[in-house]
């Protein structure tokens, strides 16, 4: 319904979610190319700092942080269910409240944003993330 109210008061708690997905989203087996990631909140901000091996295919780097994404969307539907959840073209209801940048680099070029492979700001959900 878009005729609701966009200051809708969740009722989750952001720093949970965090803790929930870095536990619940190991790195071994399925994504070894990643050297570590990193979350924070401030406010109505997410970061969300993902560094690769250097051999790590840009797509495969866009599909980790797109897990990532949606599995933090995941974490809050599951506190509040009326956060509404990701679909194909949709990070999900986290992302109407939380404004999230996201960036990917590979480990010999986290000095330098201008070569990694994403580097994007999802605002209301609906802004799909895309290589640079």
């Amino acid at each position: 319904d878009e005729s609701t109210e966009q200051d809708n008061e969740y009722n989750f708690d952001i720093d949970q979610c965090i803790e929930n997905l870095k536990s619940e989203l190991p790195l071994e087996p399925d994504y070894t190319y990643v050297n570590d990631y990193f979350i924070s909140s401030d406010k109505k901000d997410l970061t969300i700092s993902i560094i690769v091996d250097d051999a790590t295919s840009p797509e495969s780097a866009l599909d980790f942080a797109d897990t990532v994404v949606r599995q933090l969307n995941l974490y809050a539907c599951m506190q509040d269910s009326n956060i509404a959840p990701s679909s194909k073209d949709f990070y999900g209801g986290l992302y109407e409240e939380y404004t999230a940048l996201v960036g990917v680099a590979p480990a010999s070029k986290v000095n330098n944003p201008d070569e990694w492979f994403v580097y994007d700001a999802i605002v209301g959900g609906k802004v799909m993330l895309k290589l640079k």
